[in-house]
């Protein structure tokens, strides 16, 4: 057997099977994360898609940390919109790069203590 790299690791762990580099693997995911950058787009995929409910709003979560603050009233409009949507479905929205780890980190810690690390050593 070769050696994997993380990523290979980690899908493999999550998609049931064996993943090595260029394959499409099919997971289930602890965390999704939009950024403001991108998540616009994937709400306009969302939305065509059909899509009226998140699968789990407490794993995801949106971080304004690429335009923030924004510097046009097209660039607030889009966090606007992004704000909007993480509202209405119950999801995670953060204002900057430093609240998205925080976030991201007090609420993996709450699910699973045994795992999580909040500048300590993590135990099992």
């Amino acid at each position: 057997m070769s050696a994997r790299t993380i990523s290979e690791k980690i899908l493999s762990a999550k998609s049931g099977r064996e993943v090595h580099a260029g394959d499409i693997a099919v997971c289930n995911v602890d965390r999704v994360l939009g950024t403001d950058a991108s998540s616009p787009m994937a709400i306009d995929y969302f939305e065509r898609m059909g899509g009226g409910r998140l699968f789990d709003p407490s794993r995801v979560m949106f971080a304004f940390d690429h335009y923030s603050p924004p510097a046009s009233p097209e660039t607030a409009a889009f966090h606007d919109r992004v704000r909007a949507f993480a509202k209405r479905h119950g999801a995670i929205s953060a204002t900057s790069a430093r609240a998205s780890v925080s976030s991201c980190s007090r609420s993996a810690a709450a699910r699973f203590p045994a795992r999580s690390s909040l500048g300590r050593t993590a135990t099992r």
